[in-house]
């Protein structure tokens, strides 16, 4: 890959942010550690770690198709989408459900 840095969508900032080495441990941590300060992004004083991503992910790609999240969250199980997702569905569609029944 020939440019080793990251640009920001803001045009407003001109820093840039440096690839981190693929060998690293740490990398993917290390890599949204700094989009996030770039982005000026905290979560409950955190960044938003690459776990947190994916549950995110997994439960948009969920609420609209497990199969799909089941395959590409790659669970060998769609059980264990379901698992990890119905419950957090649950509480969405309740939420929803209120909002409907509350509406005057």
């Amino acid at each position: 890959m020939k440019n080793s840095k990251i640009r920001p969508q803001s045009r407003s900032s001109a820093s840039t942010i440096s690839r981190p080495q693929p060998s690293q441990k740490t990398a993917p941590r290390s890599l949204m550690q700094r989009l996030c300060e770039c982005a000026d992004l905290d979560i409950d004083g955190e960044y938003l770690k690459p776990h947190g991503g994916r549950r995110g992910i997994g439960s948009q790609l969920y609420a609209q198709d497990a199969e799909l999240a089941q395959e590409l969250l790659r669970h060998e199980s769609i059980e264990t989408t379901h698992e990890a997702y119905r419950e957090q569905n649950v509480i969405e569609r309740r939420d929803r459900l209120e909002e409907v029944l509350n509406t005057d």
